[in-house]
């Protein structure tokens, strides 16, 4: 339920090294539990009108842009220096991948999950009121578009069936919370409305989701590593597939990378 209190978290293992599908709950399962940052990786920058794009593309299944992570090996660098993606109950031993393309939605992602379990991560969501109220008929306060969601201080119930707002970490908190709120603004018992068949839409296509992310793998030096988040950040632009490959060259046959780009600059001249 959703509460207050901490839980435990099973071991989660991410599979296999290169391009994968996973659903997005599974994967934000095992970042909560396994995913670090690298000190190289930027502060958080995101604002509530980013995480509010995110939500609204999940709801609306829009395709968020894969992730790419790197699944560091402690004998080529032991002494690596990096930072949990969860300040209140992940172990820094526990941590086997580095984010290096994709923070700050995972960031966002993966509190939004534990903040279904635990109020206390919405602290980190966002200071003081990171309480998320999803309006299925669209947010009465926005002007120029269509806004479904609210970020703000907790407020006493998780539901106003008069203002049509519903509580987002309740709702999907699980399966019986979605039931009991359509329960609530049903017409009539069993039967379908506009907003019980919202609630259904935001519950299942978050529950879901279906993610895209590419694993680097164990045989990546720190300097690889760098190299790789640098041409896939630095860019100001969201991960292409173009992107991977070229970061996959880069990774796993840097020398061939080198020669090819000597080359074509060398013919570009000609």
């Amino acid at each position: 339920s959703y509460s207050s209190k901490p839980f435990s978290r099973a071991v989660a293992n991410v599979p296999g090294d290169g391009a994968q599908t996973i659903e997005m709950k599974k994967f934000i399962e095992m970042a909560a539990k396994n995913f670090g940052l690298p000190q190289f990786q930027r502060p958080p920058t995101w604002n509530w009108e980013h995480q509010r794009d995110l939500l609204q593309s999940i709801y609306q299944k829009v395709p968020i842009g894969s992730v790419m992570i790197w699944e560091y090996n402690r004998n080529i660098t032991p002494d690596l220096e990096y930072r949990r993606l969860d300040q209140i109950n992940q172990n820094k031993q526990d941590i086997t991948h580095l984010i290096l393309d994709g923070q700050q939605r995972m960031r966002f992602l993966t509190l939004l999950w534990l903040s279904t379990r635990d109020k206390t991560y919405c602290n980190q969501l966002r200071r003081n009121s990171g309480h998320i109220y999803f309006y299925p008929e669209g947010d009465p306060a926005s002007r120029d578009e269509i806004v479904h969601f609210r970020i703000e201080k907790e407020r006493p119930e998780r539901y106003d069936v008069k203002q049509k707002w519903v509580s987002l970490q309740y709702l999907l908190s699980n399966l019986q919370s979605k039931n009991n709120l359509k329960t609530y603004f049903a017409d009539e018992p069993g039967e379908p409305n506009s907003i019980t068949q919202e609630l259904d839409t935001m519950y299942e296509n978050y529950t879901n989701y279906v993610i895209s992310y590419h694993n680097l793998g164990p045989d990546i030096d720190y300097a690889t590593a760098l190299l790789v988040y640098e041409r896939v950040n630095l860019a100001g632009k969201r991960l292409s597939a173009l992107d991977v490959a070229e970061a996959v060259y880069i990774s796993k046959y840097p020398d061939l990378f080198r020669r090819i780009k000597q080359e074509t600059e060398r013919y570009r001249k000609k």
